[in-house]
């Protein structure tokens, strides 16, 4: 092979399929040299997928996704070029291993990426800024590392953002404030550390936030309270002190779990204000008090956790009795105070949030 003239060899390989073509790479150093050329890995997608990708099966596009993430850039680039003209890329649970191809970010014209579940390795880049009109990233348990970038700022288009499962480490960019649109975070599950940043109250359209199961530390941010569109804010398992700050503005909230930090102080009073709340987690803290008589004005509750705190009262005020529908709870004085709810038989589960169907 390493005798034919090169345009031969690009002649002859180009029509082998993608899949193919580097199961060849013993045929010679000339093969190999044509291998990791621009010009043939566009000549060799576009015949193998140019004209047809539109048409393909979802099997087709995960057989050539998978390739995708193992070919050298020559291929990776072309791939984008030809094939990668969607607006929207769903890998998500496709068996896909390596890192993400830096082509990957040249894809400005994406609006939706989700890649979870797979076993990407790396980090994320900072290239990621180059994608403005990314409305959506998924990379949730991909088994990426390192530190987010501060140019996730850049993404001001944003309105889900899921990180979860991974091993991301250092403090949550600040950034973060600029996004505007975001109404879906999920950061769990990582090590991030240090402090939630004062900026997340500058998303006034925000939905949901999970920030749980990482190493956040210091006191939670009172801006919280400005994002009166929250419906589920969970912080536990963190090593966040000091007390719950004011929440009484986040009348929309049904959930809300801060178990398993070193909070202190009282529960707020204007949890009462939280009307629609379902599901209240306060447990192993260091929080010490009676329960506030404005807790019986949460009559959608159905969930609450107390147990493991330094020391709440076992006087459990008269108002309480219109928490008719509770059934959840791992405070046993307030158990035998309203015996006549429909108790769920064992409820010393776990307080991770995720038995919790949102």
């Amino acid at each position: 092979m390493d005798t034919f003239p090169l345009e031969l060899v690009l002649l002859i390989f180009r029509w082998i399929d993608p899949c193919l073509v580097f199961k060849f790479r013993r045929l010679g150093s000339r093969y190999n040299s044509v291998l990791i050329q621009k010009h043939f890995a566009v000549a060799n997608v576009e015949i193998a997928c140019g004209h047809c990708w539109s048409n393909w099966s979802h099997d087709d596009w995960m057989k050539y996704n998978r390739l995708w993430f193992r070919t050298p850039p020559s291929f990776q680039e072309a791939f984008a070029e030809i094939v990668l003209r969607k607006s929207f890329i769903n890998w998500g649970f496709a068996d896909i291993v390596g890192p993400i191809p830096n082509s990957l970010y040249g894809l400005t014209h994406l609006t939706s990426l989700t890649l979870q579940n797979n076993a990407l390795s790396g980090t994320l880049s900072d290239k990621i800024g180059t994608l403005k009109y990314l409305k959506m990233l998924n990379v949730g348990s991909c088994k990426l590392t390192g530190t987010l970038p501060s140019s996730i700022g850049d993404l001001a288009r944003i309105k889900s953002f899921h990180v979860f499962g991974n091993d991301f480490e250092g403090e949550i960019p600040t950034e973060i404030g600029n996004w505007s649109e975001a109404q879906y975070l999920s950061f769990y599950d990582n090590a991030f550390s240090g402090q939630i940043p004062n900026s997340i109250g500058r998303l006034t359209n925000l939905v949901y936030l999970n920030l749980a199961k990482n190493e956040l530390c210091g006191l939670i941010p009172p801006e919280l309270n400005l994002c009166e569109c929250l419906e589920y804010l969970a912080l536990n398992e963190n090593e966040l002190t000091g007390e719950i700050p004011e929440m009484g503005a986040l009348v929309n909230l049904k959930v809300l779990n801060l178990s398993r930090n070193r909070l202190s102080g009282c529960i707020p009073d204007t949890f009462g204000n939280l009307r629609e709340l379902r599901d209240l987690r306060l447990s192993f803290n260091q929080l010490e008090t009676m329960i506030p008589k404005t807790l019986g004005q949460l009559t959608q509750l159905f969930k609450l956790h107390l147990s493991g705190n330094i020391s709440i009262s076992e006087n459990i005020p008269i108002e309480l009795t219109s928490l008719r529908l509770l059934e959840r709870c791992d405070f046993p004085p307030l158990i035998y105070f309203l015996p006549r709810n429909q108790w769920s038989s064992n409820d010393m589960d776990s307080d991770s949030g995720d038995d919790w169907e949102w």
